[in-house]
C-alpha cells in the first residue's frame, strides 16, 4: 500500500518532467545553433563538401558550447530531464549525437582513460566507411594509430583484398583538428593518459558500400558488413518473406537478385533458396554463369552443383 501510494505521488512529477523535456526538445531543434548546422550542411551532395564545411565549423567551436550549455543546465536543474539526443555507449566511450541530417552527423564523445587502459588495445581495427573530421578538445596525451586498407569498390572481393597497412601514427594535442578518411583508413586511440573529449562531424553522404574489419597484428581482413540502410532493410524484408513461407513472392526475390549491390544479390538468392529452391534454381544457374561479381559466380556454381546433386538423388514417382 505504501509503495503504491509513493508511486502515485511520483506520477505528476514524471508527467511534469516529460512536458518540460518535450518543450526543451522543441526549442532545441528550433534553436539558432541547430539552424546554423542545418544551413552549414544543406545542399552538400558528397563527402568532400561535408568535410570542407566541417573543417570551417570546427575551426572555432564556440557554437558547440552554445549548443551544449543549455542542456547541461537543464540536466543540473532537473533530475528527471530527458535529453532529446541519442546516446551511444561502446567499450570505454560514450557519445551523444548532437545533430543529424541526410548529409552529416555531429557527435560529442568522451573516452574514459581508466577504462581504455584496463581494456587494452582491441585485436581488430575497423574501416568504418565514412569520412570524418574530429576536433580533440581534450587529447589526453593520446596517440592515434592509423592503417590504410585502400578503397572498397562496389564490386569488392574479399579473396584478393589487400591488407590494412600501418601508416605513421599521430600524436594528439588539445585543440587539434584531424581529418580521417574512414572510407579507406582505420584509426585507434593508444597511450591514453587522460580522458579524451572530442567532437566529430561525419559525412553521411558519399560513404563506402561496406565497413571492413581487419586484424590489428597483421592487417588481415576479418569480415565486412553492409552500410546502406535501404539495402539492410531490403534484406530484412526478404528474411520476413522467407520466414512466413511466402512462396508467392518469387518475383520479389528474383528482382533483388539483380540489384546493383553484390552482397544484396546473394542475400536474396540465399533466402530464395531456403524458401523455394526449385523456383530459385533457374536464376541460380544464371548467376553462376554471368553474375558481374566473381565471388558470387563461384558461390552460385557451388550451390547449383549441390542442389542439382540433391535433386538428382531424389526418387522419381510415377
Amino acid at each position: 500500500m505504501i509503495a503504491a501510494a509513493g508511486a502515485q505521488n511520483l506520477r505528476p512529477a514524471f508527467f511534469d518532467a516529460q512536458r518540460r523535456s518535450i518543450a526543451f526538445a522543441r526549442d532545441w531543434h528550433n534553436s539558432a545553433v541547430t539552424a546554423r548546422l542545418r544551413d552549414a550542411f544543406g545542399g552538400a551532395e558528397n563527402a568532400e563538401a561535408v568535410i570542407r564545411r566541417a573543417r570551417l565549423l570546427l575551426a572555432d567551436t564556440g557554437w558547440l558550447h552554445d549548443l551544449v550549455e543549455r542542456m547541461v543546465g537543464a540536466l543540473a536543474d532537473d533530475p528527471l530531464f530527458e535529453p532529446p539526443l541519442p546516446v551511444r555507449r561502446s567499450g570505454a566511450s560514450v557519445s551523444i549525437v548532437l545533430f543529424e541530417s541526410s548529409a552529416a552527423s555531429v557527435s560529442a564523445t568522451v573516452v574514459d582513460a581508466v577504462a581504455i587502459a584496463a581494456r587494452g588495445l582491441p585485436d581488430a581495427v575497423t574501416v568504418p566507411g565514412r569520412a570524418v573530421v574530429t576536433a580533440y578538445l581534450r587529447a589526453g596525451g593520446a596517440r592515434l594509430l592509423r592503417w590504410d586498407a585502400g578503397p572498397a569498390p562496389a564490386e569488392f572481393q574479399a579473396a584478393n583484398a589487400p591488407p590494412a597497412r600501418p601508416i605513421a601514427p599521430l600524436r594528439l594535442d588539445d585543440g587539434m583538428v584531424v581529418e580521417h578518411d574512414g572510407r579507406r583508413r582505420a584509426q585507434l586511440l593508444a597511450d591514453v593518459r587522460g580522458d579524451v573529449v572530442s567532437v566529430t562531424i561525419a559525412a553521411r553522404c558519399g560513404q563506402a558500400p561496406l565497413a571492413r574489419e581487419y586484424r590489428r597484428s597483421d592487417g588481415a581482413l576479418l569480415r565486412v558488413s553492409a552500410l546502406d540502410v535501404a539495402d539492410s532493410r531490403a534484406a530484412l524484408l526478404l528474411t520476413l518473406l522467407r520466414e512466413t513461407g511466402r512462396r508467392d513472392a518469387g518475383a520479389c526475390f528474383e528482382r533483388v537478385t539483380r540489384h546493383p549491390a553484390f552482397h544484396l544479390r546473394w542475400e536474396a538468392m540465399r533466402e530464395w533458396l531456403a524458401l523455394d529452391a526449385l523456383a530459385a534454381l533457374p536464376r541460380l544457374r544464371e548467376m553462376a554463369d554471368d553474375d558481374p561479381h566473381p565471388e558470387i559466380r563461384v558461390a552460385a556454381a557451388a550451390m547449383r552443383q549441390c542442389l542439382e546433386n540433391k535433386l538428382g538423388a531424389m526418387p522419381c514417382h510415377a
